[in-house]
Order: C-alpha cells, then sequence, then structure tokens
C-alpha cells in the first residue's frame, strides 16, 4: 500500500514514512516484502529512515536485524553504508545482536530466527567489503 501511495516507487515510499512515528519494525515483520522495496531506495534515504524511529523501542541497529531475516543482502549493504558515513557504534551494535542467534534459537525454538539468514548477511558483508574490514568490524562489536 505504500509503494501505491508513493507512485509505485520505493524512494517516494521512504519519503512519506521518513520522519513519521510509522512502524518500521511492524512492517519488516509483518510485511518482509513490502518493508524490503521501501529500504531499496538510495543509501543516504534508507539510513535516514532506519534511523528515523523511536531510538528506545525501535532503534536502528534493530532495524538492520529484522532486515536481515527479511533481505540479508539489503541488510548488508545498508550497514556498510552506515560504516561509510561513519556510524561505527551502530554497526557495531548490529552486528553484536546477530552473535547471540545461535544460543537464543537453542534455548527458545519459538522464537524467529534464522541462522541461515544471518550466514548470508555475513557472506554479503565479506564479499563486498573483505575479509579485512569484517574482521575489524567483529572485533568492534565484541569489544562492546
Amino acid at each position: 500500500m505504500l509503494a501505491e501511495r508513493a507512485d509505485g516507487s520505493s524512494h517516494g515510499a521512504a519519503q512519506l514514512i521518513l520522519g513519521t512515528p510509522f512502524p518500521l519494525e511492524g512492517l519488516i515483520l509483518s510485511q518482509p516484502a513490502a518493508a524490503t522495496g521501501v529500504f531499496g531506495a538510495e543509501a543516504e534515504l534508507t539510513t535516514q529512515l532506519a534511523q528515523s524511529g523511536d531510538s528506545l523501542l525501535s532503534p536502528p541497529w534493530r532495524i538492520i536485524y529484522r532486515l536481515i531475516k527479511a533481505e540479508p543482502a539489503l541488510a548488508a549493504d545498508i550497514l556498510a553504508e552506515f560504516h561509510v558515513q561513519g556510524e561505527t557504534t551502530l554497526v557495531s551494535e548490529s552486528l553484536a545482536h546477530l552473535a547471540y542467534d545461535k544460543d537464543r534459537s537453542e534455548r527458545s525454538t519459538e522464537l524467529s530466527i534464522s541462522l541461515e539468514a544471518g550466514g548470508l548477511f555475513l557472506e554479503r558483508l565479506y564479499r563486498s567489503e573483505g575479509a579485512d574490514w569484517l574482521h575489524d568490524r567483529l572485533a568492534e562489536s565484541v569489544e562492546l
């Protein structure tokens, strides 16, 4: 519905949401394909969108975490863009939350955790940013 209201463009849909209290996390969880379309806008707009939510209820790292399951490659690209923009703490926080997925999935089968999506996400970062970059970002996340 968002894309339709924005003339079918992901850019238009992202512009509609930007600066509103729209529940991005809910959109990602309930309509992953639509969310992927919205987050498919240009990199700068996408990072603004991820940061526009409620910083307590839906911080940017949680948006990235939710996007990993919906579209791992897109989540990796957005995370890499955050790093380019100097948002190193956000990058570290996003990776740190991913690190606990295996343990959490073993403790509770009711959680909606996809280790496969996490693997695809890390693979995309490895291929696009390189082994050294990924190693350094993971080391930073361990220090949190």
